[in-house]
């Protein structure tokens, strides 16, 4: 794994992190806040219900399907304070003091039906005033930690805003990674990682083109791993690659940061050196020989290469100052290989 995916895999990392700690925040607050206002629409209905009830005792209407409808909101009201997943304490006494007050009104209402005295009267009014009371300071209490509970909500804002910056940063380094590795899987080569053939030619062509413009010279450098067949044929292509690998990172030491150097063939490499004589380009090439001679490669040992030089005179096309190298390379090898030769 690269550097790049790495960082991405971190990013991605903190992202979910903040993600998952703010959906649970949102989702969090969304449950208690539906709690918070099935409690108020509960609690706040049997306030004003049994209100109702006892008015329409004192003006002698029963209402049996009334005192059924407060005895269904208790039991809803049980349902949230009772609820083992979200204990609430303050709602759980709540609950039970309600629960025990109508229970005691429901039964100063039956003695009033049975003799509406006015000590049983005032009984019934006092008691429906204790759930008036207490209902009303349950509402008022959830209302004020909901409205609480929903300014810390606000807090969760800045880690939306980050949660935003981030995915954008993220979008942004995913599109720069995917163009990344586009270009090189378009300009390099996959073994060796140097420069590949259409990436070469494209470049060779912009600096004949700025040959042609400037007058500038520029040398073209082919060379290729002699008697490489006899490299895969004895000690296998698995070495054969290896040598590859090699031999690219060992001249790609040796060239300078304007120099191109690509895999253009099989065993077959090259390097333009723009704004180069042929004197220098010799220079060059002959320092490519003596390092790969000097050195030892894996398994292998010693290899040799043969090199062509060819420098872009005025009047040269592309194709001109290529084969003029590649004759120079053949050169190099009719003549005994492991030399350098020069095609002018």
């Amino acid at each position: 794994m690269n550097k790049k995916s790495s960082t991405i895999l971190i990013i991605l990392g903190i992202l979910l992190f903040f993600l998952i700690g703010t959906i649970s925040s949102i989702l969090r607050t969304i449950n208690i806040t539906e709690k918070d206002a099935m409690t108020i629409n509960n609690v706040g209905s049997i306030r004003g219900s049994s209100q109702r009830l006892v008015k329409l005792e004192l003006s002698q209407t029963r209402s049996s399907d009334l005192i059924e409808e407060i005895d269904e909101k208790i039991m809803n009201f049980e349902v949230i304070a009772k609820n083992p997943k979200s204990p609430n304490v303050e709602l759980s006494e709540a609950y039970d003091y309600l629960l025990s007050t109508w229970a005691d009104l429901k039964a100063a209402i039956y003695a009033f039906r049975q003799n509406p005295s006015e000590e049983n009267r005032q009984t019934m009014i006092e008691i429906s005033e204790k759930i008036w009371n207490h209902a009303n300071a349950t509402v008022l209490e959830t209302q004020l930690y909901s409205e609480y509970k929903f300014d810390n909500f606000r807090k969760v804002l800045p880690f939306l805003a980050i949660d935003f910056i981030l995915i954008i940063l993220l979008i942004l380094m995913i599109k720069r990674f995917v163009r990344d590795e586009l270009e090189i899987a378009v300009n390099y080569d996959p073994l060796t990682k140097i420069h590949n053939r259409n990436f070469y030619y494209e470049s060779l062509k912009r600096e004949t083109i700025r040959a042609q413009r400037y007058g500038k010279p520029f040398v073209l450098i082919i060379f290729d791993i002699d008697h490489f067949k006899n490299v895969n044929d004895t000690y296998g292509h698995d070495v054969g690659d290896i040598v590859l690998k090699e031999l690219s990172r060992l001249c790609g030491y040796n060239v300078r940061k304007s120099d191109i150097l690509a895999r253009i063939g099989g065993e077959e490499f090259s390097v333009l050196a723009p704004e180069t004589d042929i004197t220098s380009g010799i220079v060059l090439a002959e320092k490519f020989l003596n390092i790969v001679n000097s050195h030892e490669f894996e398994k292998v040992k010693h290899i040799t290469i043969s090199i062509g030089v060819a420098q872009y005179v005025a009047g040269d096309s592309l194709d001109d100052v290529f084969k003029r190298a590649d004759i120079a390379l053949y050169k190099a090898k009719n003549n005994g290989r492991n030399r350098v030769e020069v095609e002018v």
